[in-house]
């Protein structure tokens, strides 16, 4: 009986733990999506233990997506001691995302300079500059 308490102890204990991940976004303006559902602005948190799953994180910011990634929840040390003594119980539920997650964002180029051009002469000719029959 104490071996089943313990184990139901460790369990709550493994899941209750760092409850949740942060998922930042560095432009603190940008809305931040998970697999298409709005969750917020800048910063957000999800629960870090549970089943494995993964899932699809968007940055958007004026309505255009400047970043994305995908997390997916881990075996960590502790699932496998819990695990043990719970008879493999522990092994699919303490299953973690990361402390942080952090959305990488696409560099947006200002204003193209003059350089950054590509010459007219360097792009292969139209259908209509070919030479004519007459």
């Amino acid at each position: 009986m104490k071996k089943w308490f313990l184990a139901c102890a460790l369990l709550i204990l493994a899941l209750t733990g760092c409850g949740t991940s942060r998922i930042i976004s560095s432009n603190p303006k940008a809305e931040i999506y998970i697999n298409n559902t709005y969750r917020g602005v800048g910063e957000i948190s999800v629960t870090r233990a549970g089943l494995p799953q993964k899932i699809n994180i968007t940055a958007r910011y004026n309505g255009l997506e400047v970043g994305s990634i995908c997390a997916r929840r881990q075996v960590m040390a502790i699932s496998f001691f819990v695990g043990y003594v719970t008879y493999g119980v522990g092994f699919f539920l303490t299953w973690k995302y990361p402390k942080t997650i952090t959305i990488p964002l696409q560099e947006k180029t200002s204003v193209s300079t003059f350089d950054s051009l590509e010459s007219i002469w360097n792009l292969p000719p139209e259908e209509g500059s070919k030479k004519s029959k007459w």
